[in-house]
């Protein structure tokens, strides 16, 4: 992940935190306008749709502009607030959205994840000479017996 990622990650991360606090705040706010909760709610989950995987950002990108044609229709006949109720009401799925997104990155390693682990620990690794790997114990045993084979004849002579 490059450093524009990591930023938009934490700058989601401290949105969704606002959010919450905000939410929390209007308790004891009485005249708290919560539609600034939903515009900072959206902004995260903006921030994070680029983490969606291709078929599920096309149906998040469909359901929204449906919303949105709603919207524009209902206020092409008159209605009104409609902007600020869809701000509002909707707090609570993006936060649902922004926690799927966080809590696939509290999950755990990706199949992608595992495989640039696996690629930056063996990168200076070489193979070992021969068909066997080099932490082969009949190998080893007899590089052992090289190594100590005065020693070992000591030893021997000795009982």
């Amino acid at each position: 992940m490059n450093g524009l990622h990591k930023a938009r990650d934490a700058v989601a991360a401290w949105l969704y935190f606002i959010v919450v606090a905000l939410v929390v705040a209007a308790v004891w706010l009485p005249g708290y306008p919560a539609w600034i909760t939903g515009i900072i709610a959206w902004a995260a989950c903006l921030l994070l749709l680029p983490r969606l995987p291709g078929h599920q950002l096309k149906m998040v990108l469909a359901l929204a502009g449906l919303g949105g044609l709603g919207i524009v229709w209902s206020m092409s006949r008159g209605s009104s607030g409609l902007i600020e109720m869809a701000l509002t009401q909707n707090v609570p799925l993006a936060g649902m959205l922004m926690a799927s997104v966080v809590m696939g990155i509290a999950d755990g390693p990706t199949e992608v994840h595992k495989g640039t682990l696996a690629r930056e620990v063996l990168k200076d690794h070489r193979p070992a000479d021969g068909p066997w790997p080099s932490e082969h114990l009949p190998d080893r045993r007899a590089a052992a017996r090289a190594e100590f084979a005065e020693l070992l004849e000591h030893a021997a002579a000795e009982h």
